[in-house]
């Protein structure tokens, strides 16, 4: 096959020869690899063999296409219908895709095109050619339907594995399309890369990590806004990896809860914070508070109120010195969340609700829920001392907040013009880099 695929493409022959296994569905017979729909299998080794004409004035690309809710057909129609489907598009892209591309089915209803471009643009034309397809009316069984597709695309990318690797950025392209319902292909860029390899290095090595405590928490302050004096501290989960990487909890804490580590995590910074307010407490010689984030698996746990008891008991701190933190989005389920809230403000700690006023149900929940504060977005008081919309939306904020018994803090105080913005508008407290960044203890 490759001989006279290669020759075209760049002018290069190659030897190896990648036996043809036609797609079962497709029912294409043994042939060149551009001729018919491959396996997984045999597709995965394309992308190793092609590799090595990447470069120049033509880019090898990776485009994968995940069709949409597929299931429904297979379920209105049949396992055998959906297959028939399955086959009129596999062959449909071929013929987009070309004499110079290659397509294979990887899963049950997701394809891999590898292609040969002259740019960016041109993977994205030709990714729009395969959505237009997708979404061209099928007549199955005498009834007319319509499919949906995302697209993710990622060029060929030169690395100790690159198979895995280009497979791994266009996938995170692929799920970005999925988060955004994205009706055009995604394409994976080079500062994409960067936060995918995170991600790939947090699901590697988190377990380890946590065994060999290389976690760390470190600390911010909240500031009284009036006298500048320390009221407390949010603690924040660190990872410095053996690599040198720095993650934080915005990327520890969703891989946690997918391998099911979350729990452990969580008991672990809750124990290490109340140990820290301990210590500060008593160098201080007056009650220093600690905020601690629940993630929304641990805000599922029906053991979460006993064993924040049983951590405050085992080191003999004031209830009232935890403050548990709660994003908006995490409070979906009211009646829920209201007697989780209870529960853990019946032991005496403060509930509250972090990146306030970012929610679609923000004011809902300030009817809904007992609290007792709440910590106004960065994004209003990052312009509150030059946005006169932000000043009004942080100073009705805070009004409400006041007529409710509510505490506010505001979030992201990075100037002085800022925190007497803060203050002015009415917020007692704050928090951000003004006031020092986050530093670990210990």
């Amino acid at each position: 096959m490759g001989r006279q695929l290669m020759t075209g493409l760049s002018g290069r022959s190659e030897d190896s020869h990648i036996p043809g296994v036609a797609d079962d569905l497709a029912g294409f017979p043994g042939v060149e690899p551009r001729r018919h729909v491959l396996s997984r299998r045999e597709f995965l080794r394309m992308i190793e063999v092609l590799g090595r004409f990447a470069g120049g004035r033509r880019q090898l690309v990776l485009l994968l296409v995940d069709l949409s809710r597929f299931d429904w057909v297979n379920d209105a129609f049949g396992l055998e219908a959906g297959d028939r489907v399955l086959g009129d598009l596999a062959e449909a892209m071929r013929r987009v895709a070309g004499d110079t591309s290659v397509v294979g089915r990887l899963d049950g209803d997701q394809f891999g095109i590898l292609a040969f471009v002259e740019s960016q643009a041109s993977a994205l034309a030709m990714g729009e050619e395969l959505l237009a397809i997708v979404r061209a009316p099928l007549t199955l069984d005498g009834d007319v339907i319509r499919l949906k597709a995302r697209i993710g695309i990622s060029p060929y990318v030169l690395h100790d594995d690159p198979t895995a690797a280009t497979l791994r950025y266009a996938g995170a392209a692929l799920s970005e399309a999925k988060v955004r319902d994205a009706d055009e292909p995604v394409l994976s860029y080079p500062a994409d890369r960067e936060a995918v390899d995170r991600r790939a290095t947090t699901y590697r090595s988190l377990h380890t990590a946590f065994e060999e405590r290389d976690l760390r928490v470190a600390y911010q302050n909240i500031v009284d806004l009036r006298t500048g004096g320390v009221e407390g501290a949010e603690a924040l989960l660190r990872w410095r990896t053996r690599d040198g990487l720095q993650i934080g909890p915005e990327e520890i804490v969703p891989v946690a809860e997918e391998i099911g580590l979350i729990g452990a995590v969580g008991r672990w910074v809750l124990d290490e914070a109340l140990s820290t307010a301990s210590t500060r407490s008593t160098s201080a010689g007056r009650p220093i508070t600690v905020a601690v984030n629940l993630s929304a698996r641990q805000f599922g746990d029906p053991d979460l109120v006993s064993e924040v008891a049983r951590i405050l008991g085992r080191h003999e701190i004031a209830p009232g010195q935890l403050a548990i933190e709660v994003t908006e989005s995490l409070a979906v389920d009211e009646q829920r969340a209201a007697r989780i809230f209870e529960d853990l403000r019946a032991l005496g700690v403060r509930v509250g609700l972090d990146d306030f006023g970012t929610g679609q149900s923000c004011l809902s929940y300030l009817r809904s829920l007992p609290i007792d504060f709440i910590k106004i977005d960065r994004a209003f008081v990052g312009e509150v001392d030059r946005d006169r919309r932000a000043q009004r939306i942080v100073e009705t904020i805070v009004a409400l907040a006041r007529d409710l018994g509510l505490v506010t803090v505001a979030e992201g105080i990075e100037t002085e013009a800022q925190r007497l913005a803060a203050a002015e508008a009415g917020c007692l407290y704050g928090q951000g880099f003004l006031f020092g960044r986050p530093e670990l203890v210990g």
